[in-house]
């Protein structure tokens, strides 16, 4: 007989999660990243692992609190291991590592025995899986996209990408002297006018322009070394752009419902796709956890 608990045996998140308690712990920077683990992605491994916020360990949310909680779990007896999103370089400001193009490089300044940090921007750019984004056009946009428009799905977004990439010279200037830039802003500029605008809101600023420079030279590298191919150019992109940003921008651009992050997700599930990156690191620390 099996002893791996099916899902649909649970009635609701709150029995999974009693059911994990005494599990080792996954320990995620919000709610929404667990919900995406436990209840889409990975309901393979909810025998396996206690999937947790960090802020229901500790005070606080984002990397640090995910480091403090995996220390603090550990302290108190329970295996604990880490995922955090690849923007704390951003926040950081850690340029040369938020915009590293080799893997290694990133994982060695980002990543350790007991955390992990994802390639892509954060956890919901895994959400835009290339051969999902045509169902949003389909299914989820006002009026729904007639096929030959839904086939664009992934050069639409690709488009999107590549103008917000193009536009962090804005983005990371503001954030180095400490403005805050809402992801609302400019959400309704089409894209070829992005750019334009994001210096204009650039020349605002009192800044060191070596910053910008430094910044052009990062893009400027990313995108000579993205795949020509679409989808996974855009796969390769998701790794440098906000991605609450660019699903803003997005569902402006799909005309579609603004919480469009729990439709996607339940077209993974339902196509059983989860994303291979994190699926391998979660069961890389189960077998170490296990030894």
């Amino acid at each position: 007989m099996s002893n791996v608990v099916s899902f649909e045996e649970f009635e609701d998140e709150q029995e999974i999660a009693a059911y994990q308690i005494g599990l080792p712990r996954i320990v995620l920077e919000g709610s929404d990243d667990v919900r995406l683990f436990r209840s889409y992605w990975f309901t393979n491994l909810i025998d396996s692992f206690e999937f947790v916020e960090a802020a229901d360990i500790v005070d606080g949310g984002g990397c640090t609190a995910v480091q403090e909680a995996v220390r603090k779990s550990k302290e108190n007896n329970i295996p604990a291991f880490g995922i955090t999103d690849r923007d704390t370089f951003f926040q950081s400001r850690q340029w040369a590592s938020l915009f590293a193009i080799d893997d290694v490089a990133f994982s060695a300044a980002g990543s350790g025995t007991d955390l992990y940090t994802t390639l892509r921007w954060e956890v919901e750019a895994y959400l835009l899986e290339p051969d999902i984004l045509p169902a949003w056009l389909r299914s989820h946009s006002k009026p729904p996209a007639p096929p030959a428009v839904s086939a664009k799905a992934v050069e639409k977004a690709l488009v999107e990408c590549e103008q917000l990439l193009r536009a962090h010279r804005y983005f990371a200037t503001a954030h180095h002297c400490g403005v805050s830039v809402s992801d609302a802003f400019c959400c309704n500029t089409p894209a070829s006018k992005l750019v334009e605008k994001c210096n204009q809101a650039l020349g605002k600023l009192t800044y060191d322009h070596s910053i910008v420079a430094e910044i052009d030279a990062y893009v400027d590298a990313i995108i000579e070394a993205a795949p020509q191919d679409p989808a996974r150019r855009l796969v390769w992109l998701l790794r440098y752009v906000d991605t609450k940003r660019l699903l803003r921008r997005l569902t402006e651009t799909f005309r579609g419902d603004p919480e469009v992050r729990w439709f996607l997700a339940e077209m993974m599930r339902a196509g059983n796709v989860r994303p291979v990156e994190i699926e391998s690191k979660l069961l890389e620390v189960r077998e170490r956890l296990a030894a």
